[in-house]
């Protein structure tokens, strides 16, 4: 089985770099739900739960001014599907540096 290299940013942890299988069923098990991709660039790809805010999980990230609740993956997007994280670790965290920062519970809406 193909594995990408992504990073999974996961409530109140910082981010971590993993190798993980790019399909659906591994994709829900790793946000606990239906995913929703949300293209952050052409070749940049945001994997979420679809209804992880109506659920009650925590917000993780606040990103582009729209928020993030529960487990986020990031991952790279070559039209055709999944592909390795298109930018370097350190690249990462100077597009997203909130991604390292904890977001605290009470902001949820």
């Amino acid at each position: 089985m193909r594995k990408i290299h992504v990073a999974i940013k996961e409530l109140g942890r910082a981010p971590r770099s993993v190798w993980i299988s790019p399909t659906r069923e591994n994709l829900e098990k790793h946000v606990g739900g239906m995913v929703v991709n949300t293209f952050l660039a052409k070749d940049l790809i945001l994997i979420s739960r679809a209804d992880a805010e109506f659920a009650g999980e925590g917000l993780t990230a606040q990103i582009a001014h729209r928020r993030y609740f529960g487990t986020l993956i990031f991952a790279g997007a070559d039209g055709k599907g999944y592909t390795d994280l298109p930018c370097s670790w350190s690249e990462l965290r100077t597009l997203f540096p909130q991604l390292w920062e904890d977001v605290p519970e009470q902001v949820r809406s």
